[in-house]
């Protein structure tokens, strides 16, 4: 090749790769710019549904359970004033409604429900009925004040559930014949203070998140706007984490705590005094609704549609997503079937082989739940 051609090749090729690069940077400005759009997709989607699980979830089930337990506190004074079976069974029937918000609850047990100390005094089990019988026995005339100074093994649900349903041994029924002077006013008390401690949780949530502090925000606000300047959350992933890790939580404390602790290793082990909400014989509709906290946090709505994990888990794994609803289903059919034909108490189940079978199967289903949250979920979030 002569030398006036070797340098037109030169600067031909010269030419082709400059036009080369131009377009590579080109395709890269393109993509990069795709990617800028997507990326501000899926920052506003986490946001929207951070909102929805707050307001549509968290709030909503709050403001459930405080307007039902000032519901509980108004007709246990409706009962004292008249005592009837009538009054009796609206307050049983009540309390049991009441319980629905606060077990959907359990799938979000972070922020002030444990830094104020609500949990306990609204649901600390077991009950100390030991000390509820000697309160009773030398105390008739217990007020409001006197239950605040109390331990919470001796406030909250499961003490007005004592009360008005009875020891729950033989059955969940109790006349109110039966009811005596100092039950009536612990009554009153306990489900006032209850009333309390529930507008207090709520209040923590959309007034301040610390009541003993004026300047306080409400604790929504916190989840609502993550930032490096946030106290409790860094970024919108932190949010998101903290849902999931509540989910994970409360499939760990019913499989291996509130099914698992009463059944023991064999009929012999069986101890019902550890059932929850064994007085009532609510104790499965209770760990239903512990199953269904977990699917309204990851649907993202109470007695409501939103937005919820499940949207952005979704665009990411669909097969995932599917799988994560079909487990929520599977544990809490298989609660349910824990009552058999027979629809016995979960306090009567453990007592039986059939019953023990069916406690197993349930475990299980809650187990796969579980490890699906924690192995493949929540990695979607880190």
């Amino acid at each position: 090749m002569n030398q006036t051609l070797h340098n037109t090749f030169r600067f031909a090729l010269g030419g082709v790769l400059a036009i080369g690069l131009t377009a590579c940077g080109m395709k890269d400005q393109e993509k990069s710019g795709a990617q800028q759009v997507a990326d501000k997709t899926q920052a506003d989607l986490e946001t929207k549904v951070i909102q929805s699980i707050t307001e549509n979830v968290v709030v909503a089930t709050y403001v459930h359970l405080r307007d039902e337990t000032k519901e509980l506190a108004r007709l246990a004074k409706v009962l004292v004033a008249n005592p009837t079976d009538e009054n009796l069974k609206a307050v049983q029937t009540k309390w049991k409604e009441a319980r629905v918000p606060w077990e959907s609850t359990e799938g979000f047990l972070f922020g002030p429900v444990d830094s104020l100390g609500v949990d306990p005094a609204i649901d600390s089990w077991p009950l100390s009925k030991v000390d509820l019988d000697l309160i009773l026995k030398e105390r008739p005339n217990i007020t409001a004040d006197f239950v605040r100074g109390l331990g919470t093994d001796v406030q909250g649900f499961h003490t007005a559930e004592y009360l008005i349903f009875g020891d729950g041994e033989v059955t969940n029924t109790k006349p109110v014949s039966e009811m005596t002077e100092a039950q009536f006013n612990y009554l009153i008390a306990v489900t006032a203070v209850l009333a309390e401690q529930t507008e207090k949780l709520h209040q923590s949530w959309t007034v301040r998140h610390d009541p003993s502090v004026a300047s306080s925000k409400p604790y929504s606000h916190y989840v609502l706007n993550p930032s490096l300047d946030n106290d409790f959350y860094p970024s919108r992933k932190a949010v998101l984490q903290e849902f999931v890790q509540g989910l994970i939580k409360i499939a760990v404390e019913v499989g291996k705590g509130k099914i698992s602790d009463p059944l023991g290793g064999d009929l012999a082990s069986a101890d019902p005094s550890l059932v929850e909400s064994q007085f009532s014989w609510n104790s499965l509709i209770d760990f239903q609704n512990n199953m269904m906290s977990i699917r309204n946090i990851y649907l993202g709505g109470y007695r409501t549609k939103g937005l919820g994990l499940s949207d952005l888990v979704v665009l990411k794994n669909p097969a995932l997503d599917g799988k994560i609803k079909a487990q929520i289903d599977a544990s809490e059919k298989a609660i349910g079937e824990i009552a058999g034909s027979q629809n016995v108490s979960f306090t009567q189940a453990i007592k039986t082989a059939d019953g023990r079978q069916r406690s197993l199967i349930a475990i299980e289903k809650i187990a796969e739940l579980e490890a699906t949250l924690t192995n493949e979920l929540l990695p979607l979030f880190q």
